[in-house]
């Protein structure tokens, strides 16, 4: 039967240390019933501060109220209450601008993929039919050169002339004579 006192006494201390920060942050009932007991001395002095909020005001809300505005009573003031029932029109400013954001392009799906080969495929034959043509009218060409070759042949003409007939007298007719000297 002695280990039920150890148990006890373990259990005991480990309340005490697990409580004692919750009543570490509540004031001292003696300074409260300080504070009571000068309130209730000074009730003929009049209120100069109304009471005290439920909830402190921020430090911007105190600062504000602090400043005073030269004594003029300012058109909208900010409490936390305000800020609370506000519609949450939530502004930020930045100096820098934003980086472009890199979004990966989409993942392809089958139907693009065929759409793709089917756009390829379609290239490619339309490549190979121009190249088809193109030979073609080579072929043609080079074929109608033999012809005419052979014709020019056949006739005694050429195409490429020798330089051994010169034909400009015929056309021009002799030399003409100097001019008389004046």
């Amino acid at each position: 039967m002695p280990q039920p006192m150890p148990r006890a006494l373990i259990l005991a201390a480990v309340t005490a240390a697990l409580t004692l920060p919750l009543f570490g942050d509540e004031p001292r009932k003696d300074t409260e019933k300080a504070a009571a007991t000068q309130a209730a001395a000074a009730p003929a002095q009049p209120a100069a501060a109304p009471a005290a909020p439920a909830q402190e005001d921020s430090p911007l809300v105190q600062a504000m109220k602090r400043a005073n505005r030269r004594g003029r009573k300012p058109s909208m003031v900010i409490t936390n209450e305000t800020l609370k029932s506000s519609k949450g029109g939530h502004m930020s400013s930045s100096t820098s601008a934003q980086p472009p954001i890199n979004v990966p392009p989409p993942e392809a799906t089958p139907a693009d993929v065929e759409a793709k080969k089917a756009a390829a495929e379609k290239e490619l034959a339309a490549k190979l039919a121009r190249q088809a043509a193109n030979e073609a009218k080579l072929k043609k060409d080079a074929e109608e050169k033999q012809l005419r070759a052979a014709r020019a042949a056949e006739s005694g003409e050429s195409d490429v002339y020798d330089g051994s007939y010169d034909d400009a007298e015929d056309v021009a007719g002799p030399d003409p004579a100097p001019p008389p000297p004046r």
